[in-house]
Protein backbone atom coordinates (compact mmCIF):
# COMPACT_ATOMS: atom_id res chain seq x y z
CA UNK A 1 0.00 0.00 0.00
CA UNK A 2 1.49 3.81 -0.87
CA UNK A 3 0.17 6.44 1.97
CA UNK A 4 -2.74 5.85 4.66
CA UNK A 5 -5.05 3.55 5.23
CA UNK A 6 -6.84 1.21 7.19
CA UNK A 7 -6.78 -2.90 8.06
CA UNK A 8 -10.17 -4.33 10.02
CA UNK A 9 -10.69 -7.89 10.52
CA UNK A 10 -12.01 -10.37 12.95
CA UNK A 11 -9.83 -12.52 14.35
CA UNK A 12 -12.11 -15.95 15.26
CA UNK A 13 -9.94 -18.13 16.27
CA UNK A 14 -5.91 -19.13 17.38
CA UNK A 15 -4.34 -22.16 17.82
CA UNK A 16 -2.54 -22.33 21.50
CA UNK A 17 0.87 -22.92 20.17
CA UNK A 18 2.75 -20.68 23.30
CA UNK A 19 1.47 -18.30 25.71
CA UNK A 20 2.83 -15.49 22.89
CA UNK A 21 1.24 -17.16 19.88
CA UNK A 22 0.15 -14.36 18.09
CA UNK A 23 -2.25 -13.65 15.13
CA UNK A 24 -3.46 -9.69 13.78
CA UNK A 25 -2.85 -7.02 11.45
CA UNK A 26 0.32 -5.39 10.66
CA UNK A 27 1.67 -2.67 8.76
CA UNK A 28 5.51 -3.06 7.73
CA UNK A 29 8.26 -1.64 5.86
CA UNK A 30 9.35 -4.46 3.78
CA UNK A 31 10.00 -8.14 4.38
CA UNK A 32 13.22 -8.15 6.25
CA UNK A 33 13.62 -9.74 9.68
CA UNK A 34 14.44 -6.16 11.08
CA UNK A 35 11.90 -4.24 9.05
CA UNK A 36 10.28 -1.50 11.36
CA UNK A 37 6.53 -2.36 11.81
CA UNK A 38 3.10 -1.82 13.65
CA UNK A 39 1.29 -4.83 14.96
CA UNK A 40 -2.39 -5.19 16.51
CA UNK A 41 -2.60 -8.37 17.65
CA UNK A 42 -4.25 -11.18 19.95
CA UNK A 43 -2.50 -13.79 21.81
CA UNK A 44 -4.26 -16.93 23.13
CA UNK A 45 -3.49 -16.53 27.10
CA UNK A 46 -1.78 -12.76 27.19
CA UNK A 47 -4.53 -10.87 26.02
CA UNK A 48 -4.47 -7.91 23.36
CA UNK A 49 -1.15 -5.78 22.35
CA UNK A 50 0.39 -3.39 20.27
CA UNK A 51 4.04 -3.90 19.37
CA UNK A 52 6.12 -1.99 16.83
CA UNK A 53 9.57 -1.05 16.10
CA UNK A 54 10.21 2.42 14.80
CA UNK A 55 14.23 1.56 14.02
CA UNK A 56 14.95 -1.22 11.31
CA UNK A 57 17.27 -3.92 13.53
CA UNK A 58 15.84 -2.71 17.02
CA UNK A 59 13.82 -4.61 19.70
CA UNK A 60 9.93 -4.45 19.02
CA UNK A 61 8.05 -2.44 22.10
CA UNK A 62 5.03 -4.12 23.38
CA UNK A 63 1.72 -2.01 24.81
CA UNK A 64 -0.62 -4.45 26.27
CA UNK A 65 -4.60 -4.16 25.80
CA UNK A 66 -7.25 -5.96 27.44
CA UNK A 67 -7.33 -9.45 28.66
CA UNK A 68 -9.41 -10.66 25.35
CA UNK A 69 -8.80 -13.57 23.57
CA UNK A 70 -10.30 -14.37 20.34
CA UNK A 71 -12.76 -14.04 18.95
CA UNK A 72 -11.70 -10.51 18.36
CA UNK A 73 -11.78 -7.49 16.23
CA UNK A 74 -8.44 -5.31 15.28
CA UNK A 75 -7.70 -2.04 13.37
CA UNK A 76 -5.11 -0.86 12.32
CA UNK A 77 -4.54 2.69 10.64
CA UNK A 78 -1.50 4.40 9.37
CA UNK A 79 -2.08 8.00 8.64
CA UNK A 80 0.99 9.72 7.38
CA UNK A 81 3.91 8.30 10.16
CA UNK A 82 0.85 8.12 12.83
CA UNK A 83 0.32 4.02 13.47
CA UNK A 84 -3.07 2.77 15.68
CA UNK A 85 -3.80 0.12 16.79
CA UNK A 86 -7.78 -0.94 18.31
CA UNK A 87 -9.17 -3.78 19.67
CA UNK A 88 -13.17 -4.31 19.64
CA UNK A 89 -15.60 -7.19 21.11
CA UNK A 90 -18.05 -6.13 18.57
CA UNK A 91 -16.17 -4.40 15.19
CA UNK A 92 -18.73 -1.35 16.37
CA UNK A 93 -17.10 -0.06 19.31
CA UNK A 94 -13.26 -0.12 19.14
CA UNK A 95 -10.45 0.81 21.96
CA UNK A 96 -7.48 2.40 21.43
CA UNK A 97 -4.41 -0.28 22.58
CA UNK A 98 -1.24 1.60 21.36
CA UNK A 99 0.38 4.12 18.84
CA UNK A 100 3.33 5.15 17.70
CA UNK A 101 5.27 7.71 15.03
CA UNK A 102 7.02 5.97 12.53
CA UNK A 103 8.88 6.96 9.09
CA UNK A 104 8.34 4.14 6.47
CA UNK A 105 9.25 3.97 2.76
CA UNK A 106 6.31 4.05 0.62
CA UNK A 107 5.35 1.43 -0.78
CA UNK A 108 4.16 -0.72 2.70
CA UNK A 109 3.24 -4.23 3.19
CA UNK A 110 -0.29 -4.38 4.99
CA UNK A 111 -2.04 -7.60 5.91
CA UNK A 112 -1.99 -10.32 8.36
CA UNK A 113 0.28 -11.86 10.41
CA UNK A 114 0.53 -15.18 12.30
CA UNK A 115 3.85 -16.44 14.63
CA UNK A 116 3.72 -19.66 16.74
CA UNK A 117 6.45 -18.28 19.19
CA UNK A 118 7.63 -21.19 18.82
CA UNK A 119 10.35 -21.80 16.17
CA UNK A 120 9.60 -24.64 14.01
CA UNK A 121 6.07 -25.00 15.26
CA UNK A 122 3.25 -24.18 13.02
CA UNK A 123 0.22 -21.74 14.32
CA UNK A 124 -3.29 -21.83 12.76
CA UNK A 125 -5.45 -18.59 13.11
CA UNK A 126 -9.18 -18.12 11.24
CA UNK A 127 -9.75 -14.71 10.33
CA UNK A 128 -12.57 -13.13 8.83
CA UNK A 129 -14.39 -9.78 7.22
CA UNK A 130 -11.28 -8.21 6.46
CA UNK A 131 -11.87 -5.11 4.82
CA UNK A 132 -8.68 -3.17 3.80
CA UNK A 133 -9.53 0.52 3.09
CA UNK A 134 -6.72 2.63 1.36
CA UNK A 135 -7.15 6.43 1.46
CA UNK A 136 -5.16 9.79 -0.01
CA UNK A 137 -2.99 7.95 -2.24
CA UNK A 138 -2.98 4.33 -0.69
Amino acid sequence: MNGDGTIVVRLASLQNTNAWAKAGVMVREGTGSGAKFAFCCVTPTSGVAFQSRTASNTDASNIPGSASAAPRWLKLSRSGSLLKGYESADGQTWTLVGSVTISMANPVQIGLAVTSHNDGVLCTAVFDQLVITPSGNG
